[in-house]
C-alpha cells in the first residue's frame, strides 16, 4: 500500500514521543532538567489550542449546532478575508465539498480540527503546521450563509463541543 504526503506527515509528527525517549536515553542525568524543560514543551504543545480567528471570540456571532446530527461544532462570525489558524500542531488534508466547501483537516497526536467555508487556503495536504500558523481565509463557500468559519474538534479521535476547551 501507498502511502499518501499526508499519511507520512502524521506518521512524522506521531514520532515526536519516541524521539523525546531517544533522547533521554542518549544524554545522562548532568540533562536531565532540560530533558524536563523539553518533555514539557511537547506537552504544552499538545495540550493548548489556540483561536482559531483571533478578536472573534467565542459568544460573539458564534454558536454551536448538531451540523446535520454528525456531532457538535461551532461558528465563528468573522469578516471575508480575516485569516484563520491552526489551533494546534499537525498534519494538514485539504479539501473541497458541496457543504464546507473549501475546507482544511489538521490531524496531531492528541487534537484534530476542521476548518470550513474558507474562501483561501493557504496550507498544502501533507504540510505539518505549528500552532498559530496561517492556514486560509474566512469565506462563505459551501452551504454558507455569510463569511464565517466553522470549526469543528476532536479530541483523541471524539468529536466533542469546541467551545468547552480553553484557548490560547
Amino acid at each position: 500500500m501507498n502511502k499518501t504526503r499526508f499519511d507520512t506527515a502524521v506518521d512524522a509528527l506521531w514520532g515526536i514521543s519516541e524521539r523525546l525517549d531517544d533522547i533521554k536515553s542518549a544524554y545522562g542525568p548532568e540533562q536531565r532538567e532540560w530533558i524536563k524543560e523539553l518533555e514539557a514543551a511537547v506537552e504544552a504543545q499538545e495540550a493548548l489550542l489556540a483561536f482559531p480567528v483571533p478578536g472573534w471570540p467565542v459568544g460573539d456571532g458564534t454558536h454551536e449546532h448538531a451540523d446535520r446530527g454528525v456531532g457538535p461544532a461551532i461558528d465563528i462570525k468573522a469578516p471575508e478575508g480575516e485569516f484563520v489558524l491552526a489551533a494546534h500542531a499537525g498534519a494538514v488534508e485539504v479539501g473541497v465539498d458541496s457543504a464546507c466547501g473549501k475546507w482544511v483537516f489538521i490531524k496531531g497526536e492528541r487534537f484534530a480540527t476542521k476548518y470550513c467555508h474558507l474562501s483561501t487556503i493557504l496550507a498544502n495536504t501533507g504540510d505539518l503546521v505549528l500552532p498559530l500558523e496561517r492556514i486560509g481565509r474566512v469565506g462563505q463557500t459551501g452551504e454558507a450563509l455569510g463569511p464565517h468559519l466553522h470549526f469543528i474538534l476532536w479530541d483523541n479521535g471524539v468529536r466533542v463541543a469546541p467551545e468547552r476547551y480553553s484557548y490560547s
